[in-house]
């Protein structure tokens, strides 16, 4: 059966995240700033690598976590795409989670997620300032490693996140994932939760009965106590730091 306290309810979610920049536009917004990778505005396609610099961590509406301390990511940013609400500006072509734990059971597990698509939400005063995007397009896996007991879960929807210019975290850029809200009203679980029966199918619940068909699900706090958020590092392999101008 589901925990019923939200406050010690513990479990899941995944899907990473990671990839891309921060941008700005004059203060009337009446001009747009475009993506900059070392200082090159021109059109192109760059790659980025990326890991966690914290724990990531995420939480469905019942309060279940799953925490994740090592992640790889792959994707690329759109240098010279123009700053403007509801352009994409990157991309998240693959994304790995490991060293994993979900539920109050701790059940050892590992996170996939195929794309998401870093969308422009809201315009920055000034170039060079944070970017407020949603990751769109997400579709994560959640399943135990072996040994684990039976969790799984399939997770997708949309991940709001802010995205700093670099150099920050040692490398080129970072992409802090937003923290859901309990509320009211709840704000930010925007992932639906479909349970899996541990061998790839869907099933009722799952996770030893913590983690149901119809939960949704959000990134959370790495360290509730001092409100860190989940965040990554961007590395663009030698092309220099993303930012925009």
């Amino acid at each position: 059966m589901k925990l019923l306290n939200k406050k010690t309810k513990v479990a899941t979610l995944a899907l990473g995240s990671a990839a891309v920049l921060a941008l700005g536009t004059t203060a009337a917004h009446a001009n747009h700033t475009v993506v900059t990778v070392g200082g090159d505005g021109s059109s192109n396609i760059i790659d980025v690598e990326g890991a966690n610099v914290n724990t990531i961590a995420f939480m469905t509406n019942y309060g279940v976590e799953l925490r994740c301390d090592s992640s790889e990511i792959e994707g690329f940013i759109n240098q010279g795409e123009t700053v403007a609400i509801g352009n994409v500006v990157g991309e998240i072509t693959s994304m790995l989670f490991y060293d994993c734990t979900a539920t109050s059971l701790n059940i050892p597990v590992t996170v996939t997620m195929d794309a998401g698509s870093f969308e422009v939400r809201e315009h920055p005063a000034n170039a060079g300032d944070p970017l407020e995007v949603t990751i769109t397009g997400v579709e994560a896996h959640m399943l135990n490693v072996p040994g684990g007991g039976t969790c799984e879960l399939w997770a997708e929807g949309s991940v709001d996140a802010t995205i700093y210019a670099g150099p920050t975290d040692g490398v080129n850029g970072a992409v802090e994932l937003a923290a859901a809200d309990f509320g009211p009203p709840e704000t930010g679980f925007d992932l639906d939760v479909t349970a899996g029966n541990g061998s790839g199918s869907p099933a009722a619940s799952s996770c030893g009965g913590q983690i149901e068909t119809g939960d949704q699900a959000g990134p959370w706090y790495h360290n509730e106590a001092t409100g860190v958020e989940s965040r990554f590092g961007l590395d663009t392999l030698g092309a220099g730091d993303i930012s925009h101008g």
